[in-house]
């Protein structure tokens, strides 16, 4: 079943087929309420993954193109280093989804002379591709925050303290608590 939101087209999921405490299926009889509280919870986020995954597919650009795009909404040229610096990513995954952007015409390149690195910025036509995909996916998130009515605020708050939370118990941020995805990694079985 479809209905319009906006200007964005949405997928009614019946409440039968959504993942809910109550549609929730037990691993082990013992299993405590902590434990089934965190399954219900895990369910909830990997259905919010796959449903930004839905979104980014009906985007006019991919999730990559989107961060680098969003990188140069500041106005400033970068040279590929500064580009994966900015992404917090390898190099060489910079220069694939770079190449990629310059395959669709999302980026220009020009090099003011050999002895210089290139310099990226983006074109008329990606800046305005950029705007269409970046309030496409705000329409969909201003109108699903709109469905929470009163509960919204507490909701927003008590999202951002559980990504801030979460974020903790990966050791993934630095002091100032930025996000800092190439943190070394222990993992405890």
């Amino acid at each position: 079943m479809k209905r319009m939101i906006g200007t964005v087209k949405a997928f009614v999921v019946p409440r039968a087929m959504r993942h809910d405490a109550e549609g929730c299926e037990d691993m082990s009889a013992d299993e405590s309420p902590r434990e089934r509280k965190a399954r219900v919870m895990a369910g909830h986020l990997d259905r919010l993954d796959r449903l930004r995954r839905i979104l980014t597919l009906r985007s006019a650009m991919t999730s990559a193109h989107m961060r680098i795009m969003w990188l140069f909404t500041d106005g400033r040229t970068r040279t590929l280093k500064e580009i994966a610096e900015g992404l917090q990513i390898e190099q060489s995954t910079a220069n694939r989804q770079v190449n990629g952007a310059l395959e669709k015409g999302l980026l220009s390149r020009t090099r003011p002379d050999r002895r210089t690195a290139y310099q990226f910025k983006p074109t008329p036509e990606g800046r305005d591709l950029y705007e269409r995909s970046l309030e496409y996916a705000l329409d969909v998130y201003r109108t699903a925050l709109e469905a929470l009515g009163p509960d919204r605020q507490t909701f927003e708050e008590g999202m951002g303290a559980f990504i801030d939370a979460f974020a903790d118990c990966l050791g993934a941020t630095d002091a100032e608590g930025n996000v800092t995805p190439h943190s070394p990694v222990t993992v405890k079985w």
